[in-house]
């Protein structure tokens, strides 16, 4: 059922991808299994996006070059991939990931750029796991 709702949500039917895993979290509370967080996140996920409507992408008819920075940290001499970008009138440097399936942050920072937080617990995050992610949100793209 997880999937169905998965490509429900890619479709952009995100009130029946979150009631697809409302009645999947449900079935697991009415038989005293415990619930996957990842799927109480995903059914929150989904009904926060349902609300938000629906969004299109224009795209030129002409290729377009995004200047890129990089940064080197003392990680083990990592380079990060920066691109400056302008959200909700503030000029910030936002990390440049094209394999992220979410925009997450720092509460702090979603603040700042009053940014639609959609999650708050129970973040999945490559390394971090969704049990440690306090401090961190996912917010919809602007």
């Amino acid at each position: 059922m997880y999937f169905m709702a998965e490509d429900y949500a890619t479709l952009g039917h995100y009130d029946k991808a979150s009631a697809l895993l409302y009645s999947l979290n449900e079935a697991y509370r009415k038989g005293g299994q415990t619930v996957n967080p990842v799927f109480e996140a995903y059914e929150d996920i989904y009904s926060k996006l349902s609300k938000c409507g629906t969004f299109s992408v224009e795209r030129p008819n002409n290729n377009v070059s995004v200047p890129l920075l990089t940064h080197t940290g003392n990680r083990k001499n990592p380079e990060m991939m920066f691109v400056m970008a302008n959200i909700n009138g503030k000029e910030v440097k936002c990390t440049y990931d094209s394999g992220a399936g979410i925009n997450v942050t720092t509460t702090k920072f979603a603040e700042h750029i009053k940014a639609t937080v959609i999650q708050t617990k129970n973040i999945q995050m490559l390394g971090m796991s969704y049990a440690d992610s306090k401090g961190f949100v996912v917010v919809d793209s602007p």
